[in-house]
């Protein structure tokens, strides 16, 4: 393509305007029955090449071409059509976006969302969330909100709690999943927290990581949302839309967290981390979008044909 005349549509001259994620451009062969790619992002550059052997009347050319945008961008295209003698048969555009420029869209198109995501666990301190976060293994946060106001009420502190029973913890929690080794772990860590830490939830990594029922997942969201450190924590639903978005190979857990730190910067992963678990939960849902339908999904992939098969966390 390089030096070769014809004339660059950028998306500046289909659509002026800031970019819109729904501005599509059609495309169809006329000639042989042939078809082009049918969709592109707007972002893409298209080029229309003159071509020596075939001369196509105007009308030829506008029926060649299907323009969804508004009536200024289309008339500019129709004029750098009728300005070009001819309109060859194959059309070229850019290829897929790359890795970093649809990272830049998600976290735009979040931002735009979701500008100050709240924290889902409802908690007093560290420690009420720490706990909130053990219970929400194989739980909903709606399910946990419902039981620990209820178990604020039986200890609310590391020593308070590590002196109530296991049995006394399992009967308030009773309603989540894995009641009866959550219970086990709450006193456990509490014990510990009270003995070794003076009744309070370390700021470190390592040290919440040995605590009994504390994952490195656990660890990072306190981490990020207890004490504002940079931490990705990757659940159920950033893993499944870092599949679907072309982030991370879904490879395992532990390698999609590490695509995603690579890919934003250290200041976004906080924020970033809670955007898209509100976005998996109520856009890009394990069943309602296949890597097809959701707005983002539709944007970084707009000429997907086959759904999305995503690795399970």
């Amino acid at each position: 393509m390089g030096g070769a005349p014809g004339v660059n549509l950028h998306r500046d001259l289909l659509d002026p305007g800031p970019r819109r994620s729904d501005t599509i451009v059609m495309c169809r062969a006329s000639q042989g029955g042939n078809r082009m790619p049918r969709r592109s992002n707007c972002s893409a550059f298209f080029w229309w090449q003159p071509s020596p052997r075939r001369r196509w009347p105007v009308s030829d050319r506008c029926d060649a071409l299907q323009h969804l945008v508004d009536a200024g961008a289309f008339a500019s295209l129709m004029r750098a059509l009728v300005d070009t003698p001819s309109l060859s048969t194959s059309i070229e555009r850019s290829g897929p976006m790359r890795k970093q420029e649809r990272a830049k869209i998600v976290a735009e198109r979040l931002q735009e969302l979701y500008p100050n995501p709240p924290i889902p666990l409802r908690h007093r301190d560290p420690f009420t969330l720490l706990v909130a976060v053990v219970l929400s293994a194989q739980c909903t946060d709606k399910m946990v909100n419902k039981v620990t106001p209820k178990l604020w009420e039986l200890a609310d502190n590391p020593c308070a709690m590590s002196r109530r029973s296991e049995a006394e913890i399992l009967e308030v929690i009773r309603p989540l999943g894995l009641a009866p080794r959550k219970a086990k772990a709450i006193r456990e860590l509490s014990r510990i927290l009270c003995e070794e830490y003076d009744g309070q939830v370390p700021a470190d990594m390592e040290a919440l990581e040995k605590l009994p029922g504390v994952g490195h997942k656990t660890a990072s969201v306190v981490m990020a949302q207890a004490f504002g450190k940079p931490a990705f924590p990757v659940d159920t639903h950033i893993h499944r839309l870092a599949q679907r978005w072309g982030l991370s190979s879904g490879k395992s857990v532990t390698q999609t967290e590490k695509d995603l730190k690579r890919l934003f910067p250290e200041s976004e992963w906080n924020r970033l981390h809670l955007q898209m678990i509100y976005y998996g939960r109520e856009h890009c849902t394990a069943r309602g979008c296949d890597g097809r339908r959701c707005p983002i999904c539709r944007e970084l992939y707009p000429q997907r044909r086959k759904p999305v098969v995503t690795r399970k966390a």
